[in-house]
């Protein structure tokens, strides 16, 4: 069991390679992450709501869009199922809506 680094610099640079770089382009913040003491949090906007074994909470932002909050405590938590949900954002709500 591989678990997040213990130093904050770390944890964040293995968080910033965990998510696209491309998200400074686009219109619409899509996703957002901050750590926790033990822990990666991942909150991701979609245009619908979505089941992931690593949910914790789901709440809209908006009238089409919907937060998902996801808990990270390892890294191969980490899976293609949470990539897959974070282009499906970065395709759909990081244009921005209209």
């Amino acid at each position: 069991m591989t678990t997040w680094p213990s130093s904050r610099s770390t944890a964040t640079s293995v968080a910033a390679s965990l998510t696209p770089r491309s998200a400074c382009a686009r219109k619409r913040i899509f996703t957002s992450g901050y750590i926790k003491s033990h822990y990666l949090e991942i909150g991701v906007e979609l245009q619908r709501e979505a089941t992931h074994p690593m949910l914790r909470t789901t709440f809209p932002t908006s009238k089409k869009v919907v937060m998902h909050r996801l808990t990270l405590r390892e890294r191969e938590q980490f899976d293609d199922a949470l990539r897959e949900l974070i282009t499906q954002a970065w395709e759909t709500v990081g244009p921005g809506l209209r």
